[in-house]
């Protein structure tokens, strides 16, 4: 979307584009900025928007009412609440047009980065004489002090900048604060000139691509993320997450393939250099992932879980869940002082111990159900417009990762494969900037998704469209189907030659072959507007060959 201090009313216009002819609730747009804005522009925001709404209906209801601080639960029926829906989105596009005052020149006050030996007071000092001076805004003042506090972490140094990004909820932070945090980089510079850890610990890094290149890979070894979580089950209610801490280092490595990993290294203290090797899995070899979860698995194998408890296993993270607090408690001590016993550290500062809530890879699963990491859809709502078949396919491994939460998914990303197939350079179009902000908008209104429950029928709905297999697995809680996901697959050459009921036939077989991964093979029910059985058995024979044909009765 861009910068809200630098560019409000580009942000406006793209965000006025991106929501659509559509009406949102109240929550919904209140989703969407919270992912796209900190809270200090959020409350900019608000402040201008209602602002311009009192001024322009000063005889007609108070902003108040049309951008109230709780949802108020309008409804799309009545007509008085779609009223007050439409409004509130003006009121939001028109207070981010207005967030930031208009000077003489305001982004000449923020247009000059810190140069690198200038000081950080000497920084916040020449931002504080530009704000006045070029947008006349008293820089003591709320707003004054919001656009400061942004543009000294955006405009620092680049040390500075990580380090002050890096604080936890620095948008928050006082200024003051954040002034002493950059003057600790500043002085201690030549200090921070090595690679940091999140944690301020240093990581020993070895470029290994050279030996990366001549390794033969071989075939992973490890558990598939898009399945892993049907073996939780959604009676779970509590959950621990474990992440081991330099968990390669654990292994150690051959003596004969330890000279590979010779290197050079130089104190910096007293400038000595001399030969070292790894003894241990180092951090950057291409196997060592694959190697350690086979390591870990075999390890777990002596580990026996208590009853009602589920441990699973992912590399080096481990995540155990059960119906009851105590005995998730109990369950993930006794495993804590197992990994110590086989001479394994846990992070400490990464470790969610007994929560309703947690955070595990890249899910949050709480209660039963499990959903995107506002984190991830935020940074991918962040991504400009692909210029380059490289960056297409960077953004489909983001969006192919939430493939789960979004209906229809290949549908919807086949413009960008389209791109990847044509020669030349990418040609990106208005036609193609609706089709991402489609995406974008299922992505930040993704569901919550059910976690399968595997003692019970699945029920499978298919249908095809423009040569697409689409469907969603759903399974019934209380009388609702309730989506467990949503699956797609693009039919091949072949099969969309062919009439729409043969189609469907081949939808059914593809999505039944992408449910099984999540039922494990588990009672299964295809729903579909034609007559799957009917045709397979009476028409089928015409246009499949046997081979296909026996593999398609096989999976119903």
């Amino acid at each position: 979307m861009g910068s809200l201090l630098e560019d409000p009313l580009g942000v406006a216009e793209r965000l006025d584009q991106f929501l659509g002819p559509s009406i949102y609730t109240w929550g919904e747009l209140q989703a969407i900025l919270n992912i796209l804005f900190t809270t200090e522009e959020r409350n900019m925001i608000r402040r201008a928007g209602m602002r311009i709404w009192d001024s322009q209906h000063a005889q007609g209801p108070l902003a108040d009412t049309k951008w109230p601080l709780q949802d108020p639960n309008w409804n799309h029926q009545q007509q008085d609440h779609r009223i007050n829906m439409q409004d509130l989105r003006g009121i939001i596009v028109q207070g981010i047009r207005e967030a930031v005052p208009r000077g003489q020149n305001i982004n000449k006050a923020f247009n000059e980065r810190q140069k690198k030996e200038e000081t950080p007071m000497d920084e916040l000092e020449r931002l504080r004489k530009n704000l006045q001076m070029y947008s006349g805004l008293d820089p003591e003042t709320p707003l004054g002090q919001a656009l400061l506090k942004t543009q000294f972490v955006a405009k620092s140094w680049e040390d500075i900048r990580k380090k002050l990004e890096k604080l936890d909820n620095w948008q928050d932070r006082d200024l003051d604060e954040l002034l002493r945090e950059a003057q600790k980089v500043y002085v201690r510079r030549d200090e921070e000139s090595h690679k940091r850890q999140a944690d301020g610990s240093y990581r020993l890094v070895h470029d290994l691509r050279e030996i990366n290149k001549r390794t033969a890979a071989h075939f992973p070894v490890v558990a598939n993320p898009y399945t892993l979580l049907s073996r939780l089950g959604p009676e779970k209610q509590y959950y621990s997450v474990i992440d081991l801490k330099d968990a390669f280092w654990a292994c150690p490595l051959d003596e004969k393939s330890r000279d590979y990993f010779a290197f050079e290294w130089e104190d910096p203290v007293t400038h000595r250099r001399q030969q070292l090797r790894w003894t241990v899995l180092p951090q950057g070899f291409t196997e060592s992932p694959n190697l350690f979860g086979q390591a870990l698995e075999q390890i777990l194998q002596e580990y026996q879980t208590g009853e009602g408890v589920t441990l699973i296993q992912y590399v080096e993270d481990l995540l155990i869940a059960g119906e009851a607090e105590d005995k998730v408690r109990a369950e993930s001590i006794r495993l804590l002082n197992f990994l110590s016993a086989k001479g394994l550290k846990v992070s400490k500062a990464k470790l969610q111990f007994v929560e309703e809530e947690v955070k595990y890879l890249g899910h949050y699963l709480r209660k039963g159900e499990k959903k995107i990491d506002p984190e991830r859809v935020k940074g991918i709502l962040s991504i400009p417009p692909p210029k380059s078949k490289k960056q297409i396919r960077q953004l489909l491994g983001l969006m192919g990762y939430c493939r789960q939460w979004i209906e229809n998914y290949s549908t919807k990303v086949k413009f960008l494969y389209e791109k990847l197939s044509q020669g030349g350079l990418v040609k990106w179009d208005e036609k193609d900037d609706k089709h991402l902000k489609a995406l974008r908008h299922d992505l930040v209104n993704a569901p919550v998704l059910s976690l399968p429950d595997l003692k019970r029928p699945f029920y499978l709905f298919v249908n095809t469209d423009s040569g697409t297999a689409y469907g969603v697995l759903t399974q019934e809680w209380a009388g609702k189907k309730k989506p467990v996901g949503y699956l797609s697959k693009l039919l091949d050459p072949v099969s969309r030659g062919w009439p729409t009921c043969l189609q469907a036939l081949v939808a059914c077989a593809l999505l039944v072959e992408e449910a099984n991964k999540i039922t494990f093979n588990g009672e299964l029910r295809v729903l579909s507007p034609h007559n799957i059985r009917g045709i397979l058995q009476q028409k089928a024979e015409k246009w499949i060959t046997d081979a296909r044909l026996l593999s398609m009765r096989e999976s119903y």
